[in-house]
């Protein structure tokens, strides 16, 4: 094997490498972030349901918690307005991640959705090819 193959198919390993970590990162992250996701969605929806029923019975005359209700109604929107900010922040990573591994495929010349494909059709590192005798 000359050099200059070595050296392209030690950067193609190396870009594969890379995208396996990458792609090991984020699907934990991905993990972590859904059940955060999770937890506020029902942080929102039992705020939002006490608040509104501490208000209506406010209404009904039962007892008097318009500032209680609307406080709790106020954390929701909170819940929710935090929300919305973290749909929309994953939404800019992605498209920032699509981008950069385009970028690197570019770059390297290895396609990224294809890179278990390459990682299999990879030469062994003991064809015989390394020991050839030399005249």
């Amino acid at each position: 094997m000359d050099k200059e193959k070595l050296r392209e198919e030690m950067r193609q390993l190396r870009a594969i490498a890379n995208t396996s970590a990458r792609s090991a990162v984020m699907e934990s992250t991905w993990k972590q972030t859904r059940t955060r996701l999770v937890m506020e969605v029902l942080m929102c929806l039992v705020s939002l349901g006490l608040g509104l029923t501490l208000i209506v019975t406010s209404v009904w005359g039962a007892a008097v918690h318009y500032g209680l209700g609307g406080t709790i109604c106020l954390a929701a929107v909170w819940i929710a307005r935090d929300f919305g900010r973290t749909l929309d922040l994953l939404r800019r990573q992605k498209a920032a991640a699509k981008k950069a591994a385009e970028e690197e495929a570019a770059r390297t010349g290895v396609d990224p959705r294809r890179s278990n494909e390459r990682a299999l059709n990879v030469p062994a590192a003991d064809s015989g090819d390394r020991f050839q005798a030399v005249d």
